[in-house]
Order: C-alpha cells, then sequence, then structure tokens
C-alpha cells in the first residue's frame, strides 16, 4: 500500500492517477487514501468513518462521488515566510 515518496511537485490530479487502485472505500460513495502516513484503527473510525456516518442521508445523496487524499504537506520555506512572517 506503500507508494514511492515523490521529491518534485506533483498535481492533486496527478498524484490521484498514481494511488486510484489503493483507494479504500468507505462506502459506495466515499473513499480514501492515507499516503505517508500510518492510520490505525481508531483513527480511521474517528476522523473518517463516523464524520461519513453522521451525514443526513438527504446530503449525502446530493454529493458526487468523494475521494478524500490524506497526505502529508511540507511547503517550502518561502512559503512559510510569505504567510507567516
Amino acid at each position: 500500500m506503500a507508494v514511492p515518496p515523490v521529491k518534485a511537485r506533483v498535481t492533486v490530479a496527478a498524484y490521484l492517477e498514481r494511488v486510484r487502485a489503493e483507494l479504500i472505500p468507505v462506502n459506495p460513495q466515499f473513499s480514501y487514501f492515507a499516503g505517508g502516513t500510518s492510520f490505525n484503527d481508531e483513527d480511521v473510525r474517528e476522523y473518517i468513518t463516523e464524520p461519513i456516518a453522521a451525514l443526513p442521508p438527504s446530503v449525502a445523496t446530493l454529493l458526487p462521488k468523494v475521494i478524500l487524499l490524506l497526505v502529508p504537506y511540507n511547503p517550502s520555506t518561502n512559503t512559510i515566510r510569505k504567510y507567516f512572517f
């Protein structure tokens, strides 16, 4: 289930194509991929399964197919300076 780390910037669409086969379905409408981080069963239940289950069915039916990509983000130093200093 491990995807090799990417050193260069990659678009979300390109990353999704790389990991699409490894998506974990929550139900027919929601799926997720946790790349670069380990989620235990408790984390998955707390952060993914329970919030999805809490959606009212009338709202869930209005949403398109949802894919959650949980990946680490490491901004460059220039980005940090631009927004925080």
